[in-house]
């Protein structure tokens, strides 16, 4: 019970005293409280009594106090709707299961009901007045005959009216033909009843009194009477009058007991809310008895109730004076054994044996794990989420391989440990860490200040409860396995063992190993990059030449291997198969360059029923890119510059194993190959680093360095040779290792004054000084202004000068435009001048020199297209037609199915895409090269020859002349079968103009040409899409001031007659709904046609339950769009009428011509 006492308030105004005095009722659960206004957001009115069900607390004062709903709502689940603070319009779903406030809110709307037993006794009385009224009713009507007649004429009339409302009303002709029948009352309108589902009368004639007995009598009593088909439709009629009366009689009986019952139903909530009053009478008392039988049950962890200890290993322990250190951070089983054994995503809880009997061969994995000989540590399975396939399966084995137990080492003597609790089960570290604690350095918890109630878990505990709750829980479980078992040998006085749990022993006898608190740690050292960003700062070494070791699984994908994969598009896998798979899961090779791609061969084989054919396959490894397609382990790295100190630090580092399974296996790996190189370099190294001591070169701790920095650079230049044997001492390779040496040492960098003379000499801004792997010196210098060439792209090259020197200055020995690398394990930087890294740059283009190629060709247009735009002479024209037979001999061959033709093309710009950086060519095609190249024959013998010779070559396709004809002859486009196109740059092999068709791309609208027949117009629609995504570069002379391409004069297109384009929107309105009040608009659908230029009109909105659909379309003319829309009407057996005539009819706005669709038979 929280008690208040009374609070007293005084004002003053002048000589005037004011004094308020405010009384405060004790808060308990049980009580009654009334709600002082409407409280919209719960459903709560004003003036309603409520329970208080609970109390909840924080930091033992008040905070959140639940309500019980009112018993006419518990269970009622409705939308509430009300409005904010702010007027806003809210609503929300309540269940009316409970209602929670805030303490300070519920204070401010409730006030305490004392006579709550009197206002729910009222409340009640209510439902029970309710009650006997219905009842009362009820009885009085089966009593009472004449008021039972009532309730049934009532009834009959009701049913009358509906049925007058959905039967037509007869027309005179039908009276006066049926007039017999209706006399005799044999005609009756009738419905079905939904409670029978029989034809029931609902006006009824007269029943004779006798007629009625006989329907409601024996058979023989009507046979008595004598039956005629007059009297048999009278027995019908008083049979069904008779079935309507009871069907009343009963349906409103059956109404009446459902109020009766639902009236009934509402008391329930009125007895089940007193038993939960009596028990939230008892919640204070309940919570603390419960908190003390949980305490009690902790000691269960003493006794060792339900605690496991597994035995792994035992030998000797540890010495007497090791303290007890408990280790903080929590260990994962698979990132510790990762180090000595190749783990896979599948290792689990079932794997853990393997892990076990890894602590028993390996003395190290210990050592790896505990700090000292005698410690305790918490450990689980792992922390990654592994997929079983299935949504149950996930759940509980993931459960259990994050489930916590503990590991005890005694010297030799290693056990795991089973804790019961849920907290010890699920816990993050052994003990709390400072920002958890929030005290200075936690030291323990003095076990003697501990009461039952402390140790009892509860889910109302802050953060910092919580650990201190665990914490408590594994002292007394420790205590136990102490005086019990012996678990954690002999460290302690003898006397001292009954005082595990204080304080006093925790201070003398344990340690804390905060390893898992950022907070208590000192400076490691050098902070080394992540693991990802070395792999990527080493991977920035791939070169031609370098030493590359590939995860073949990993690394082959659609993008980089496209020659063995094949992509599914489905949506689960990897999204593509392999159609030869690798010999060996991982190699080192050698790159190469490849045009723009640095590339690496995997020997592969074809597995399938066909073939088991071996080979090697092309893998680009600079396409590959990260996150894209799924890979598991790390594709590839670049060992020209991997140190086996930096590859052994990543895989013993605990924090980078959380990622082990993506690369400890890898680095594993590696970490021998390098090794290996190491060990057959040593002879080599050796004998380097003595020629150095003997020529005294250097300061003598900088030798090794100087050594090892050589050895780098020659192999990356070798492409990874080994070193020259020892033996071979005058060898020109082991001379230039020694001349880089001494340029390595501070002998050598009095050179860099005179390379930066020599630089500003020829007019250049020196960038980096550096040795190569041969020994030479070669300066990267800034190009002058000049030199750039920045079209579509920045210049991104650099001049790459190999220097020889005298005594006295630098010269020239060869020079070529390079891109400044970032890093280079082939050349050692002996000097870097200011503003160098600018210089670092990526470009699109392969060299300096293919990007003069492709953009030449783009200005060559002219005089590339000008032979096909004249007629030749016979032998230029027998020359044309070679290269195209050549060229259509080459695209039939790259499919048996159909005809594929070379096209013709001719590239007017550069586009670069900005995203991926591909580069692709627009070109002015000609898809049907065969004709343009007919029409340009010098006589018709030629003509004739080469149209012989073509069809020679179809002659599979096309076996009877009706068939080629109809080939020939397809219809021409309006541009004369140009059109644009889109090709990737290396679509075009030597000189030819040629193409296959399979090489043209769409990277924008470009496919779709626009009605007007200028090839400037489609390139203006084309460049407006494209130049949303793309870089578009053109030669100038093929554009004019305005942006317009200039060259549909020079192909001879012109638009054609009639040119007047328009655009042409159908619009449709159509009734959806079930309402058959809701009917379609008069004008339902018409057809808007305004210029090209023009804005068609907003379609109106539809009213409910009204559909609307709209489509839009473009013509050459106002003529062709009404012609096409003519003729489908037409067969639609519709018109197309002028909204005008019809002044009803929506009307358009100015400058659009508005066509009503209507039926035929509406028009006449």
């Amino acid at each position: 019970m929280q008690e208040n006492s009374a609070l007293t308030v005084q004002h003053f105004d002048g000589e005037r005293e004011a004094q308020t005095i405010a009384r405060f009722q004790s808060l308990q659960a049980g009580q009654y409280w009334r709600a002082l206004e409407e409280i919209p957001q719960e459903g709560i009115s004003a003036g309603t009594v409520l329970l208080i069900l609970s109390v909840r607390l924080v930091d033992d004062k008040p905070h959140t106090i639940i309500l019980r709903p009112h018993p006419l709502q518990f269970g009622t689940g409705r939308t509430l709707r009300w409005r904010n603070k702010t007027g806003q319009a809210q609503q929300a779903w309540h269940g009316f299961k409970e209602h929670r406030f805030l303490l300070l809110d519920f204070l401010s709307l409730f006030e305490f009901e004392p006579d709550h037993e009197a206002v729910r006794a009222k409340e009640v009385a209510q439902i029970q007045t309710n009650m006997a009224r219905l009842q009362a009713e009820m009885v009085e009507a089966q009593a009472d005959p004449g008021r039972m007649n009532a309730i049934v004429e009532a009834g009959l009339r009701e049913a009358r009216a509906k049925t007058l409302v959905h039967t037509p009303r007869p027309s005179a002709q039908d009276l006066d033909e049926d007039s017999e029948e209706g006399v005799a009352g044999a005609a009756v309108p009738q419905r079905l009843s939904r409670s029978t589902d029989l034809a029931l009368p609902v006006s009824q004639s007269p029943v004779d009194p006798s007629i009625a007995a006989i329907a409601t009598g024996t058979l023989s009593d009507a046979l008595e009477t004598g039956i005629t088909d007059q009297k048999i439709g009278a027995l019908r009629t008083a049979a069904q009058q008779e079935l309507q009366i009871a069907t009343i009689k009963a349906s409103w009986i059956q109404g009446k007991a459902g109020e009766i019952s639902s009236e009934l139903a509402k008391l329930t909530p009125f007895f089940d809310e007193k038993a939960h009053a009596a028990l939230a009478h008892t919640e204070e008392v309940r919570n603390y008895v419960g908190e003390l039988l949980d305490g009690i049950g902790s000691l269960n962890l003493y006794v060792g109730e339900d605690v496991v200890v597994q035995t792994i290993c035992e030998g000797a322990g540890a010495p007497r004076s090791e303290p007890l250190t408990f280790v903080q951070a929590k260990k994962l089983m698979d990132e510790e054994l990762a180090v000595f054994e190749d783990l896979d995503q599948r290792f689990d809880f079932d794997s853990e044996a393997r892990f076990f009997n890894a602590l028993r061969a390996h003395p190290a994995l210990i050592e790896q794990i505990f700090p000292t000989q005698r410690c305790v540590l918490v450990m689980c399975v792992s922390r990654r989420h592994i997929d079983y396939g299935d949504t149950w399966t996930n759940t509980v084995r993931n459960e259990e391989n994050a489930k916590v137990f503990m590991l005890v080492r005694n010297g030799q003597n290693i056990h795991r440990v089973f804790s019961p609790v849920e907290s010890h089960l699920g816990s993050a570290r052994l003990f709390p860490t400072k920002a958890d604690d929030q005290s200075m350095f936690f030291r323990g918890i003095d076990g003697t200040k501990i009461r039952f109630e402390d140790v009892a878990y509860s889910d109302a505990l802050n953060a910092h409860e919580k650990h201190a709750l665990h914490y408590k829980r594994f002292l007394i479980l420790a205590a136990g396995l102490d005086h019990r078992l012996k678990l954690f040998g002999d460290f302690h006085d003898e006397g001292e063992s009954l005082a595990f749990v204080s304080q006093r022993f925790q201070d003398r006898w344990c340690r804390f190993l905060h390893d898992d608190d950022a907070s208590s740690m000192l400076d490691g050292g050098v902070a080394r990059p992540s693991y990802q960003s070395w792999i990527d700062a080493k991977n920035a070494y791939l070169r031609p030449g370098s030493r590359v070791l590939c995860q073949w699984r990993d690394l082959i994908n659609p993008d980089t291997a496209p020659g063995i994969t094949k992509r599914t598009y489905r949506d689960h896998g990897r999204g593509f198969t392999m159609t030869a798979n690798a010999l060996s899961p991982m190699d080192c090779v050698v790159a190469y360059k490849d045009g723009c791609d640095v590339c690496v061969d995997v020997h592969v084989q074809i597995d399938s029923y066909r073939s088991d054919r071996q080979f090697n396959a092309k893998v680009r490894v600079s396409k590959f890119r990260p996150n894209y397609w799924e890979h598991e382990e790390m594709p590839y790295l670049v060992l020209d510059a991997v140190e086996p100190e930096d590859l052994r630090w990543y895989i013993h580092h605990r924090n980078t194993r959380v990622n082990h399974l993506s690369y400890i296996r890898f680095f594993k790996r590696a970490l021998k190959l390098v090794e290996a190189e190491r060990a057959a370099e040593e002879p080599a190294r050796q004998a380097l680093l003595q020629a150095l001591n003997d020529g005294c070169v250097g300061l003598e701790h900088e030798r090794p360095a100087l050594v090892h920095r050589a050895v780098i650079a020659w192999r990356a230049a070798h492409r990874g040779k080994p070193l020259p044997h020892p033996q071979q001492k005058a060898t020109a390779e082991r001379r230039r290792l020694l001349n880089q040496m001494f340029s390595l040492s501070r002998e050598g960098m009095d050179l860099v004054a005179r390379v930066q003379e020599f630089a500003e000499r020829q007019g250049y801004a020196p960038l980096r000084l550096v040795l190569s792997g041969t020994s030479k010196h070669v300066l990267y210098a800034s190009p002058k202004e000049g030199e750039c060439d920045n079209r579509l792209l920045p210049h991104a090259w650099v001049h790459r000068i190999t220097l020889t020197h005298t005594k006295t200055r630098f010269s020239e020995v060869s020079r070529k435009w390079a891109l400044l690398p970032s890093k280079a394990a082939s050349e050692t930087t002996q000097h870097e001048w200011p503003g160098a890294q600018e210089w670092v740059r990526d470009s699109n283009f392969s060299s300096f020199e293919r990007k003069q190629e492709i953009m030449g060709l783009c200005e060559r247009f002219e005089q590339s297209v000008a032979p096909f735009l004249s007629t030749p002479d016979t032998a230029t024209f027998g020359q044309m037609a070679a290269d195209y037979l050549f060229a259509l001999r080459d695209s039939l061959d790259t499919s048996k199915t159909s005809v594929v033709l070379p096209v013709l093309a001719f590239p007017i710009a550069l586009v670069s895409h900005k995203n991926t950086g591909e580069m692709g060519y627009l070109c002015i095609a000609n898809r049907r090269g065969y004709r343009l190249l007919a029409s340009l024959a010098p006589d018709d013998d030629v003509s004739a020859r080469y149209i012989r010779d073509i069809k020679r070559l179809m002659s599979r396709s096309f076996a009877d002349e009706e068939r080629f004809q109809d080939f020939w002859n397809r219809a021409r486009d309006i541009r004369s079968d140009w059109q644009l196109i889109e090709l990737d740059v290396c679509a075009f092999s030597g000189e030819s103009p040629y193409i296959k068709a399979q090489a043209i791309k769409s990277v924008s609208q470009a496919a779709r040409p626009p009605l007007s027949a200028l090839m400037a117009d489609w390139y203006e629609k084309w460049h407006k899409d494209a130049s949303r995504f793309c870089r578009i570069w053109h030669p100038e002379a093929h554009i004019d001031a305005n942006g317009r391409l200039l060259i549909d004069a020079m192909l001879g297109i012109e638009q054609p007659q009639g040119y007047c384009p328009v655009h042409a929107r159908l619009v449709t309105y159509s009734s959806h709904s079930r309402d058959e009040g809701v009917a379609a608009p008069q004008y339902a659908r018409w057809l808007d046609v305004a210029p090209i230029d023009s804005e068609l009109p907003e379609c109106p909105r539809p009213e409910i339950g009204i559909g609307m659909s709209s489509s839009t379309s473009e013509y050459l003319n106002r003529a062709e769009a009404i012609a096409a829309m003519t003729q489908t009407e037409t067969s639609r057996r519709s018109l197309l009428v002028p909204s005008h005539e019809r002044p009803d009819a929506p009307q358009p706005p100015q400058g659009v011509e508005r066509l009503l669709i209507i039926p035929c038979e509406e028009g006449l």
